[in-house]
């Protein structure tokens, strides 16, 4: 333990320090050589250092300020800090830390050091191989609910097989013998699949709610029908909302086919007839369900000896514009009879 006095003449120097114009001095640490130090945390037992090793670390610079370790110490003491959890980086700093809290005389927290969270490739998750903060990810559309969910599972596992928890559930379920001392990969496929599993909970009410932002602003939705049949559709296709642009266009974009293989299928002859003849019958249809929409495919595949893809192709194409994608009746139901016509015209 440091005496009174020792403490006291630290702390006249400081201020000598600091009153100087020209700050001169720094203030080290002396850590006990020719010893090892032994201390235990509770995820990885008992760790052993040899103090021989350890430099003296500066605890005030030279501008009169302390440095992290000193003021770390310093500020968990006076807020009665029970337990310390941190990652393992700090190992290294361990040794630092507690004998500067036996040299005051006071009872060192308990200590906890946590895996570290890796990339795919095994190397230390940073911020040079992209986003890594919450905000970056609230921002890309996470809801906070998964990515809580998300954090808690990296490096703690359940007793079972469980993955999708409530912030109840968690508190419940978690407990410090179930963490993992190897580091955890941050599976960017796997928090979206979490997020995904999050989004499909929701009501439709709530989904457009919290989606607003992420809607195009020259998106006309004005349309609440529309909009709410739009979301009932890409809901269970929702990874993040930021993919919410990408599944509307389709629906609230002119179409515009680029694709030479999407081109080739609706330019041939057996194609414009199909296009042909499904302008024709919409326009006789009064009352669009999806009976009337089965009906005009039977029709169709009788009339023109065609069938599966050879209708289904060349009639999403030019309504959705792609080859693969909804059915025919839920891209009409959501489009409407008139738009629909519009779509055809356009590639005839």
């Amino acid at each position: 333990m440091i005496p009174e006095e020792n403490i006291n003449k630290s702390l006249d120097l400081i201020d000598n320090c600091n009153n100087s114009s020209n700050h001169l001095f720094i203030i080290k640490f002396r850590i006990p050589k020719d010893n090892t130090f032994r201390t235990y945390d509770k995820l990885r037992g008992e760790i052993i250092f040899d103090l021989n090793l350890i430099e003296d670390p500066i605890i005030i610079k030279s501008d009169g300020f302390p440095t992290y370790h000193f003021a770390n110490v310093i500020d968990d003491y006076l807020m009665k800090i029970s337990h310390v959890i941190r990652g393992e980086e700090w190992l290294p700093s361990l040794p630092k830390h507690i004998l500067l809290y036996q040299s005051f005389g006071w009872s060192p927290p308990q200590f906890i050091h946590l895996p570290l969270l890796l990339n795919p490739d095994k190397s230390k998750l940073s911020k040079r191989q992209g986003d890594v903060d919450v905000d970056a990810f609230l921002k890309k559309g996470y809801l906070k609910e998964a990515i809580i969910n998300f954090i808690a599972l990296l490096g703690w596992h359940p007793n079972n097989d469980n993955e999708i928890f409530n912030s109840d559930e968690l508190i419940n379920n978690f407990s410090i013998k179930r963490i993992q001392k190897s580091g955890a990969i941050f599976d960017i496929k796997k928090l979206d699949w979490m997020n995904s599993q999050y989004i499909k909970k929701l009501s439709i009410k709530e989904l457009l709610d919290i989606s607003s932002d992420f809607i195009r602003n020259d998106f006309d939705i004005s349309d609440r029908e529309k909009l709410i049949k739009v979301f009932t559709f890409i809901k269970d296709r929702i990874n993040k909302l930021s993919d919410v642009t990408d599944l509307l266009s389709p629906f609230y974009e002119n179409i515009s086919i680029l694709d030479n293989n999407i081109l080739d299928c609706i330019n041939d002859g057996v194609s414009q007839n199909i296009i042909k003849y499904w302008l024709k019958n919409l326009l006789l249809i009064d009352n669009m369900d999806k009976e009337s929409i089965d009906l005009l495919i039977q029709q169709t595949s009788k009339k023109l000896q065609v069938s599966g893809k050879q209708i289904f192709f060349p009639l999403r194409a030019v309504l959705y514009g792609k080859l693969q994608g909804p059915d025919l009746y839920t891209i009409i139901s959501i489009l409407g009879i008139p738009e629909s016509i519009i779509r055809f015209k356009k590639y005839i």
